[in-house]
């Protein structure tokens, strides 16, 4: 073994790969919810359902287990006030546009969110940028097709894919380094 390397042991190890998971199943998590919102307007009795809504619960609890960093509200960051202008953005979107043009917006919202995430964290989010983008753009394109609350649900769905590809990009080829693993 490399002495320039420190040794990590198994919890530290265990900490950074729940970590560098937590955007994939953040996606993951989006992605079944929206399913599942999906499955109830249009097959209400699928068995699908009741899978949707256990993998629903084991990836809250994942999430939970790896709480994305937030430190109190006395000292914000950044990237806590990019997340709060967007949501009042999209806030915004929805109250006051209809539909289908509100959920274009919004996926363009989220968009910009990944690309500025990215920027602060000095990552490149294009992937989960450009998916956002597009599913914003299919669904507005599509829009005849499914209500206004399908239209979220499916921009929620298309959108959680992109975002746990993202994530899945991330854990597989750019874990977080070993000398952040003290500040873990």
């Amino acid at each position: 073994m490399d002495a320039a390397v420190p040794a990590i042991g198994f919890g530290a190890r265990c900490k950074r790969l729940l970590h560098s998971s937590y955007t994939l199943m953040y996606g993951l998590m989006l992605a079944t919810i929206s399913a599942d919102e999906l499955f109830t307007s249009s097959l209400s009795h699928s068995p699908w359902r009741y899978l949707l809504m256990g993998s629903n619960l084991v990836l809250l609890l994942w999430l939970l287990a790896t709480p994305p960093g937030f430190s109190g509200w006395s000292t914000l960051s950044r990237e806590d006030a990019v997340r709060f202008a967007i949501a009042v953005a999209v806030g915004l979107a929805v109250w006051l546009v209809k539909a289908p043009w509100s959920v274009g917006l919004v996926a363009l919202a989220f968009a910009v969110l990944w690309i500025l995430v990215g920027r602060i964290r000095r990552r490149n989010f294009y992937l989960a940028a450009s998916g956002w983008y597009l599913a914003g753009l299919a669904v507005v394109l599509s829009a005849r097709r499914f209500t206004a609350v399908d239209q979220f649900s499916m921009l929620g769905f298309l959108g959680g894919i992109v975002t746990a590809l993202q994530g899945a990009w991330d854990f597989l080829f750019r874990h977080a380094p070993v000398a952040s693993d003290e500040a873990l």
